[in-house]
């Protein structure tokens, strides 16, 4: 009976083998493939890129805004361009990563505005983008240039006083054209902000002291009726109706603006 019994137990347990095998269908190759590509679309690990923070805007790093790592926007572009400007590599894309709060460090440590492991290294505030727009510029400086202005100025030099705006035009003008108009020295100040020649910097008022050759200062007229412009000798002196130390503050009581000859912009071929 035990026999029998097994004998008439196997084609039931083959039947209902058959009846499930009938059921389950095995994935092809193809439904495998497109299976995997869902899923790794699903549990695909999140870029940085996707989770950074909105930087601020470059006009509010000035006012005290930072900008730092994990940030992204036109701020971060900015940044990478000025360092690209002076030699530091950084990759492309306006998310501020780890290579670039290094690149930084680096470049604060170099003038000495922040050391490493402080709280500001590789973070940008306004000292540091001040920095770097500065050097930025002055990585353009036209020296043959700078050094024609202070020359050409000095040898007009007249040694007299009240007549400041005519003689640093003259010798502007000598090698660039009639770029400057008006009737007193502040009124300078549009013109050579929009001239490709010249670009503005920001220098703390003892750094005019060490302004390169043909860097031209312009002092607002304050409570004064004129104000004053004069040209760096790249010695600490200025030069204009007459040579002298360099102004470091004017009895007008106004705030100045420095501007540095640069390189002509090259040429862009089509």
């Amino acid at each position: 009976m035990g026999a029998l019994a097994f004998g008439c137990l196997l084609p039931t347990v083959l039947m209902s083998t058959h009846a499930v095998s009938a059921k389950l269908e095995l994935p092809n190759l193809e439904s495998i493939r497109n299976l995997s590509v869902s899923l790794g679309s699903m549990f695909r690990p999140v870029e940085l890129e996707q989770i950074a923070q909105p930087a601020p805007a470059p006009s509010e790093i000035p006012q005290g805004a930072i900008l730092e790592a994990g940030q992204s926007g036109r701020s971060v572009l900015l940044i990478k361009r000025l360092l690209q400007e002076l030699d530091y590599p950084v990759r492309s894309g306006d998310f501020y990563d780890q290579n670039l709060a290094t690149q930084i460090g680096a470049y604060q440590a170099r003038h000495q505005l922040a050391r490493p492991g402080s709280v500001h290294w590789g973070k940008v505030g306004p000292s540091t983008l001040r920095s770097l727009r500065n050097q930025a510029i002055l990585g353009r400086y036209d020296d043959a240039f700078g050094r024609k202005l202070a020359s050409y100025a000095r040898s007009q030099s007249s040694g007299g006083q009240g007549s400041c705006y005519r003689y640093v035009a003259l010798a502007i003008h000598a090698h660039l054209g009639p770029v400057l108009n008006g009737m007193h020295a502040y009124m300078a100040s549009p013109y050579l902000a929009r001239n490709e020649r010249f670009r503005e910097i920001k220098v703390p008022v003892q750094a005019l002291k060490r302004l390169p050759a043909g860097a031209v200062v312009v002092w607002d007229k304050g409570s004064s009726r004129s104000g004053h412009i004069s040209i760096a000798d790249g010695q600490g002196r200025e030069i204009s109706d007459h040579v002298a130390p360099q102004m470091l503050s004017h009895y007008g009581g106004a705030g100045y603006r420095v501007f540095v000859p640069i390189a002509r912009p090259k040429a862009v071929s089509t």
